[in-house]
């Protein structure tokens, strides 16, 4: 019974769009993580995070949630800013010396967030 429940609510919940995954992909960042990317931000953007996350503030689920997290992967994949595959992953990032930066990083996230935001 609770399987069925589930599937229906996963039936019926509208997909993110992408200002709401960039908005919802802010927020999982955390502190540190988002303390890092306001500053490639642009003012505009960051009001764009803010309203969104506001209106998502009901609906947030760990669907959402995994949904957003693919579809960073799969962007990060295409443009070449990361690995493909886990096995990649841990070859690039076992070695310390061969660990991406923090700003890097941060770059790289705002990018996303920049694409996304723009397709309001």
């Amino acid at each position: 019974m609770k399987e069925q429940i589930i599937k229906r609510t996963i039936q019926y919940t509208e997909p993110l769009t992408k200002p709401q995954k960039a908005s919802l992909l802010f927020y999982l960042l955390g502190w540190d993580g988002a303390s890092a990317v306001m500053p490639y931000l642009t003012s505009s953007e960051q009001k764009k995070l803010q309203k969104n996350l506001i209106r998502l503030n009901n609906r947030i689920s760990v669907l959402d949630e995994i949904n957003v997290l693919e579809s960073l992967m799969s962007y990060g994949a295409a443009a070449k800013i990361l690995p493909k595959n886990y096995q990649e992953v841990k070859a690039k990032y076992s070695q310390p010396s061969q660990k991406a930066t923090k700003n890097l990083a941060s770059e790289d996230i705002a990018r996303v967030l920049n694409d996304w935001l723009s397709q309001d």
